[in-house]
């Protein structure tokens, strides 16, 4: 403990020096870019950062960025250590992103330790129903991570409305993943791509998908084909995706309901 106490003291110290506060600091960048096709962008934020750093750079990060609550589930977190870091720098893309989006609709600064992350039942990250009694926004998350990037999506949304986004980078063999995810009648929309677009494409599907699952709060529990893709426009990036099968009899209020999810392509991703 005496050990945590001098390494945060100093970091501390570090951010003085610089003539910056903790709150001020933002270690991820604001990405505009899946926010911006929103029809009401404005209270939407996005960020993204990539992975850097050892496992030593991880455990200050985790004492600088989490709650006591969110180190207890952090440290005891199983498996890969790549697991265990996108976590960490999910929780912190997502907690950014409500910074940012609180600082410029509200003129709320707040360190990323004065946000708390919690999942549902159904393993879907939010606030924690104080936080958005105090901020006086419901606010809506976000996380996904892949080829080393974590992004966070936060929106300040309606009744209770949900967000989803996902990223995944290009430059693999994704003939799999148009045999596993697409049925035949989505497959046959790929047509009016261009053939050296294709493989973009089946990548923008595939996200689509996850990003409506995360949005409606379930995820990809019965598999990628309990979400149908309807349409797709090559010249928006916009996908229409429906929810049929297992899915949508798990929610009948939105089985009638088609969702649009914006994509797109930037660098590698």
């Amino acid at each position: 403990t005496a050990w945590e106490d001098i390494r945060l003291f100093d970091w501390s110290r570090q951010f003085h020096r610089l003539g910056l506060m903790p709150r001020e600091v933002m270690l991820s960048a604001p990405w505009p870019s899946p926010v911006s096709p929103f029809p009401v962008a404005e209270r939407f934020r996005c960020c993204r950062l990539s992975e850097s750093g050892d496992g030593i750079w991880a455990r200050a990060l985790a004492h600088f960025v989490l709650t006591r609550h969110e180190r207890k589930i952090w440290s005891q977190l199983t498996g890969p250590e790549r697991r265990r870091k996108e976590w960490l720098l999910g929780r912190l893309a997502a907690k950014d992103a409500v910074r940012l989006l609180l600082k410029e609709r509200h003129q709320v600064e707040l360190c990323p330790a004065d946000i708390e992350i919690v999942t549902d039942e159904h393993g879907r990250p939010g606030v924690t129903q104080e936080f958005m009694e105090r901020s006086g926004c419901r606010i809506s998350l976000s996380i996904a991570h892949a080829g080393g990037v974590a992004v966070g999506l936060a929106g300040d949304t309606a009744a209770r409305l949900g967000v989803g986004i996902d990223v995944e980078p290009m430059g693999r063999n994704h003939a799999g993943v148009e045999r596993v995810a697409l049925t035949v009648d989505e497959q046959a929309l790929l047509v009016v791509v261009p053939p050296s677009e294709k493989d973009e494409w089946v990548l923008r599907l595939w996200c689509a998908k996850e990003a409506v699952a995360k949005a409606i709060g379930r995820g990809m529990v019965t598999g990628p084909l309990g979400l149908v893709v309807q349409h797709l426009d090559v010249e928006t990036g916009q996908v229409t995706v429906g929810l049929t099968g297992e899915l949508a009899r798990q929610l009948p209020a939105s089985a009638g309901n088609l969702f649009t999810a914006h994509t797109g392509r930037e660098d590698s991703f």
